[in-house]
């Protein structure tokens, strides 16, 4: 596996939010505006990257769902964590915290510690081969920085 994450998201935003974070712990990024982009390019460079962050809704509301077990019955062993508003609510958080690792998704991250405190949130929720490295260089807290945030 390389240093590279791939960030699959059609709200460049947040995927700007995302990409910036990634890059100061030292990821090159690419991107995928579609969960069919995502999976091809995951399934056309099996060790290219070592990690997928997706959104939930992108060309149907699930699409990052459903990518998530395609890219696990492709053979895709890096790290999966899906970005969300979804988990905003703490109902929602914690259900997805049990029932997430059963698809194969290994961390969560909350869209709105994003846009309200500018801050990039992860929740680790798998034990998966990998994940150490990555939750050492990225943290579990992290600043988005000013220059990315709207003013």
């Amino acid at each position: 596996m390389t240093d590279t994450i791939l960030i699959v998201d059609d709200n460049l935003t947040y995927a700007k939010w995302t990409e910036a974070v990634l890059r100061q712990a030292g990821y090159d990024i690419a991107f995928a505006e579609s969960a069919r982009t995502g999976l091809s390019q995951a399934v056309e460079n099996p060790d290219k990257f070592q990690a997928v962050f997706s959104d939930i809704t992108m060309e149907h509301p699930g699409a990052g769902l459903v990518l998530i077990p395609k890219l696990r019955s492709r053979g895709y062993k890096g790290i999966t964590v899906l970005v969300s508003t979804g988990f905003d609510y703490p109902i929602v958080f914690w259900l997805s915290k049990l029932t997430l690792p059963l698809i194969g998704v290994d961390g969560l991250v909350i869209k709105k510690a994003m846009r309200d405190a500018g801050k990039w949130r992860i929740e680790w929720i798998s034990k998966r081969n990998g994940i150490r490295e990555l939750k050492d260089r990225i943290g579990h807290i992290v600043d988005i920085p000013n220059w990315v945030r709207p003013k």
